[in-house]
């Protein structure tokens, strides 16, 4: 077995164990919580056996985007609950997941904070599969769309998260720009770095738990 598949195995073996403990970990938080449970057997029905991180590989391999922007992570679902909670948006507000993957973020805005959402991705199996997850357990005021969110029209959002550690200089540049159109006062989540610009307003950094490991989270406001 060369280096290169020994790495592999050894990457995959560390992502499985470090799922199944933020999993255990996320059952004793909402144990008591029926939806939480709802939830967990229609994500269990709608992904099945298939790995997300299998979809771009699979999906992105003719997007004309750069490489990086399609290597998947994952926000866990109470690092989600985590960070809707330290955004300090209110309930019934609009909730945006830019870089949506499996949606947790927007699920757990809906299922916990009473909030609406929209997460966008721009592979067609996480908008399907999210989508069908919704409506099979008859969420109001969620939605999943497949697009390329610099090129989508999303300024009713009260509170946005983007997860762009691994995208290119020139999509978070980009990124910069389409945050110059959302509505003034409203909060952005950025993952690894701020975003840049004038027209944004750090107002803190934590670190939180994720997929591949623990990672700076960036809070700003826009002007």
């Amino acid at each position: 077995m060369d280096r290169e598949w020994a790495d592999l195995i050894r990457t995959g073996v560390y992502h499985a164990f470090r799922s199944l403990g933020i999993e255990i970990l996320e059952m004793a938080h909402f144990c008591s919580t029926p939806r939480f449970w709802e939830w967990w057997v229609q994500m269990k029905l709608g992904y099945g056996i298939r790995s997300p991180y299998s979809f771009a590989a699979k999906e992105g391999a003719g997007l004309l985007i750069p490489k990086g922007n399609l290597i998947y992570g994952e926000t866990p679902l109470l690092t989600a609950y985590q960070l809707l909670d330290w955004s300090g948006v209110p309930p019934g507000s609009m909730v945006v997941d830019l870089s949506g993957g499996t949606g947790k973020f927007v699920f757990a805005a809906n299922l916990f904070k009473d909030m609406k959402g929209t997460g966008v991705d721009i592979l067609p199996s996480f908008a399907r599969i999210n989508q069908g997850i919704a409506d099979a357990m008859g969420l109001t005021g969620v939605r999943f769309l497949c697009s390329d969110f610099l090129t989508t029209e999303l300024w009713d959002g009260d509170l946005y998260y983007l997860s762009g550690t691994t995208f290119a200089r020139e999509t978070l540049e980009e990124a910069s720009r389409w945050f110059a159109h959302v509505k003034s006062g409203a909060a952005i989540l950025s993952l690894s770095t701020p975003i840049s610009g004038d027209h944004l307003v750090l107002e803190g950094e934590r670190v939180y738990s994720f997929s591949w490991g623990n990672g700076h989270v960036y809070l700003q406001k826009r002007k």
